[in-house]
Formats: structure tokens, C-alpha cells, sequence
């Protein structure tokens, strides 16, 4: 058996349409449980819009058989006939929003499964490192420069032979320079002896 919205069977399940006006007012009543005169009120009121046959005469579809029951419980909850009808608006809107909502969804879908939106995907970035990795350092020369007076250079390395060589060199050259600097002193301390002293006996 098919129902309503709320749950509730729908009146003489004949297959028919929710929205097709099927049922006279006389049968209408019967199915709610309302006096014909109380449907009219309500139709005047708003409440429902059922249809109308060539003659004049009220046709009620099986939503608005739906609504009248629902407009019964909640007049039988102490709401008025205003604040009923105003509920029921705010309960038409809330479905039409549902529907648009459930079309959108629909298109959504569809969008993201054709192909050319596929072709059109971005490619995913590639992930980046962790900020906790290191890098390797390029190593620095150990290599040292030594200066001599004499205007050469000397270069050693932190170790090894090549650090022995360089050193030995550095160390001849600064005695060389030495012998040749008390030479020149010794030359210069007998040239003034010569030339100063006193003459001797002709």
C-alpha cells in the first residue's frame, strides 16, 4: 500500500496521480472524517485548493485528502486556522527547497563523473617534503696558506705528507732569509771598521 508523506496510507490506493482530483466532496469527508461544510470553510480559507469538475463541484486528489487530515491534527492541538495555514506554507516551501536541493545534488553528480570533467581535473601537487629533513652540506676545504717574507706562498692541507712537505718548506725559507739577514749585518760592521778606524804606520 502506498503512503503519504507523514507515513500514513494513502486513500483508496488505485494507482491514480497524488496531485489528480479523484474523490467528490461527499467521499472526501468520509475519508477525514470532516463535515462537507467544514471542507468548504477550508476551502475558502485557503487551507486546500482542490479542483473542480465542469458543474461547479469540489474534486479532491489524494494530497489534498493528505493535507486535510494533517490540517485536523493540528487544529486538534489547539492551533488556530491562521497559524495552521501558516504552518502549512512554511511546510510547501521546505519541500520545494527539498526538490531543488535533490536537483542540484543530481547535477552535481552527473557533472563530476562525465569525461570532460576528467580532462579538465587539475593534476594532484605532489606533496612537499617534511619540514624536519635535512640537507647535506657541501663540504668546506681544510686546506691553509702560509706567507713568507720572501713573497711566496706555501699551501698545506689539514693532514697527511703534502701538510709535512709544505711545512719543511715554510721552515727553509725562514732560515734562509735569517743567514741572509746576518750576512748583510756582518758585511756592513766591517765596511765602517775600514773606513773609521785610524791609519796605521807608514
Amino acid at each position: 500500500m502506498a503512503t503519504d508523506e507523514r507515513g500514513g496510507p494513502m486513500p483508496y490506493d488505485i494507482g491514480l496521480d497524488p496531485d489528480t482530483p479523484a474523490y467528490v466532496i461527499s467521499v472526501a469527508a468520509e475519508l477525514t472524517g470532516l463535515h462537507p461544510q467544514t471542507l468548504r470553510t477550508y476551502d475558502r480559507l485557503g487551507l486546500v485548493k482542490p479542483g473542480r469538475t465542469g458543474g461547479g463541484g469540489r474534486m479532491y486528489s489524494a494530497r489534498d485528502i493528505e493535507t486535510l487530515r494533517h490540517v485536523t491534527q493540528l487544529s486538534a492541538s489547539g492551533i488556530g486556522l491562521e497559524g495552521v495555514k501558516r504552518i502549512l506554507a512554511l511546510e510547501a516551501e521546505i519541500s520545494s527547497l527539498r526538490e531543488q536541493v535533490a536537483r542540484l545534488e543530481a547535477q552535481l553528480r552527473a557533472a563530476r563523473l562525465s569525461p570532460e570533467n576528467e580532462e579538465r581535473r587539475p593534476a594532484r601537487p605532489r606533496p612537499m617534503a617534511p619540514p624536519y629533513q635535512m640537507e647535506r652540506l657541501p663540504e668546506r676545504s681544510t686546506a691553509v696558506v702560509l706567507w713568507s717574507r720572501a713573497g711566496r706562498t706555501s699551501t698545506t692541507t689539514g693532514s697527511g705528507a703534502t701538510g709535512r712537505t709544505g711545512n719543511a718548506r715554510g721552515r727553509s725559507e725562514r732560515s734562509r732569509t735569517t743567514k741572509g739577514r746576518a750576512k748583510g749585518t756582518a758585511s756592513s760592521g766591517g765596511a765602517a771598521t775600514a773606513s773609521g778606524g785610524p791609519a796605521g804606520p807608514a
